[in-house]
């Protein structure tokens, strides 16, 4: 098997003026490395388009190409290199991959059809929705703190290069694989959240229950959301009780998110009881040194393949029914509806206020 790793590069957000890629082995050798330079017949426009809003605000300055605009001007237009893209993309024995590669997939798509040509239909997997996976993180990351969070080093690369780029997304795919002591493929298998296929002009990608790139909480409404991030905060900031005697001493707590998603009042309640007796609520399973087991119809919680991972190799980790989750807090579900009502009540009388 060979891996294709790919990024591009648009003059304005959406025409594209470059296609870069590396084509590697198993052992993530590099085979093959090229910057493709396309005349996107468009403008060069990478910031803001408002004009206040690029004073106001760095970031909405834009990037900066590696390349100078004539240089892209004076190359092809992309029909000239649509056959040689369409063969890396379709190659057999070759898996595609990007970073946050659904937005580059249509980048594509929106050049088959400005210039009427057919759609390129292709196996793509998205090496920031595995990591999403990895990390349990609904939110998509930016590659830098991806980077950072795996010790990668891009000091040596030319930023917003597609070939360099294309590395880069390369490199995190290594560290991911090293980090788990797994290889590529095995990756990719481990979360197949990731795995897409592009047919026409929709991207799909593989539906997997439980799944955080499903978008799980954040895909509700607004008031949702608010509450989510309230009890995130508040889980974040809840510090253990100091006591050499409290039952909960150095032990990191988390519960399945079944629960976890539909009781608010009954999360934030718990999550103090645990810092009162000298734990700390945690909301990744990979640091959870007691996780606690909450079934309801068919739902499945997102934590369950980072859980049943470490189980398998012996962490230490031990898992819990919700009520005897509950009864390592001194309470049983009487007092912990007792508990939530009265924080509700708290709630109201301070909006009343």
């Amino acid at each position: 098997m060979k891996y294709l790793f790919f990024d591009i590069e648009c003059s304005d957000g959406k025409h594209i003026c470059s296609f870069g890629y590396v084509l590697t082995d198993d052992n993530f050798k590099i085979i093959e490395k090229e910057d493709i330079l396309i005349n996107p017949e468009a403008i060069f426009h990478t910031g803001a388009w408002s004009k206040s809003k690029r004073e106001k605000n760095v970031r909405d300055r834009g990037i900066d190409l590696a390349y100078p605009k004539e240089k892209f001007l004076a190359s092809p237009k992309f029909p000239h290199y649509y056959e040689r893209i369409k063969g890396l993309l379709t190659a057999r024995g070759v898996m595609v991959i990007g970073f946050s590669c659904d937005n580059d997939a249509r980048f594509i798509m929106r050049a088959t059809e400005k210039y009427k040509l057919p759609y390129v239909n292709y196996t793509i997997c998205d090496i920031q929705r595995a990591y999403r996976e990895y990390k349990e993180v609904c939110d998509q990351p930016a590659l830098e703190k991806v980077l950072e969070d795996l010790g990668v080093s891009v000091a040596d690369h030319v930023a917003h290069r597609s070939d360099e780029d294309a590395e880069v997304t390369m490199l995190v795919a290594k560290a991911m694989c090293k980090r788990l002591d797994i290889d590529l493929k095995e990756l990719i298998e481990k979360y197949p959240a990731c795995q897409g296929e592009v047919e026409g002009s929709a991207i799909n990608f593989k539906h997997v229950k439980g799944s955080v790139c499903e978008g799980g909480r954040y895909r509700g409404s607004n008031s949702l959301r608010k509450y989510y991030k309230t009890f995130v905060a508040h889980a974040r900031n809840t510090k253990p009780k100091a006591g050499a005697k409290l039952p909960l001493k150095g032990q990191r707590l988390c519960l399945s998110t079944v629960y976890e998603d539909k009781h608010f009042c009954e999360m934030m309640v718990i999550v103090e009881r645990i810092g009162e007796l000298g734990g700390k609520y945690v909301t990744r399973a990979s640091e959870a040194t007691i996780y606690g087991e909450y079934t309801i119809g068919d739902k499945t919680c997102r934590r369950r393949k980072v859980i049943e991972d470490r189980l398998a190799k012996g962490k230490n980790l031990t898992k819990k029914s919700f009520k005897d989750f509950i009864s390592l807090l001194g309470w049983n579900q009487a007092t912990l509806d007792q508990k939530a009502q009265e924080y509700k009540q708290s709630i109201m009388n301070k909006a009343i206020e």
